[in-house]
């Protein structure tokens, strides 16, 4: 059978999924899991799949690597500049990113190179 998010977990999912409502671009964006490189929990999968089977949210996963290989900041919007707003954050250049939620990259073991740290760092700015 179905293995049930545990009470904390559906929070979250909730969290994520009011976070991502309040985004500018949310009709078209999608949130962010950032994993670990070694291991995807099943509960990670379960919150994935409960964002997007309940609330149509589009779900993308990535490690600190495909994070520094797949994300880039876009313009900003409206003539503002980058230091009066962040930019958006972006998936392959063309996919909105929303909402960033960190299982991978919260400690300095996660950052094997400057690549990693500046992944972050553009997130960060986003």
């Amino acid at each position: 059978g179905d293995v049930p998010l545990m009470r904390s977990d559906v929070g979250l999912v909730d969290a994520l999924a009011a976070a991502h409502q309040r985004a500018d671009g949310a009709r078209s964006g999608s949130v962010l899991f950032v994993v670990l490189e070694e291991e995807h929990l099943l509960c990670e999968n379960l919150m994935e799949q409960e964002l997007n089977e309940r609330w149509g949210i589009p779900v993308v996963t990535l490690t600190m690597q495909g994070c520094t290989a797949r994300l880039c900041l876009g313009q900003a919007q409206g003539g503002a500049s980058a230091m009066d707003e962040p930019l958006p954050l972006l998936l392959d250049g063309k996919l909105l990113v929303t909402v960033v939620y960190f299982r991978g990259g919260i400690t300095p073991q996660c950052f094997g190179s400057s690549d990693r740290w500046a992944a972050r760092e553009l997130i960060e700015r986003s």
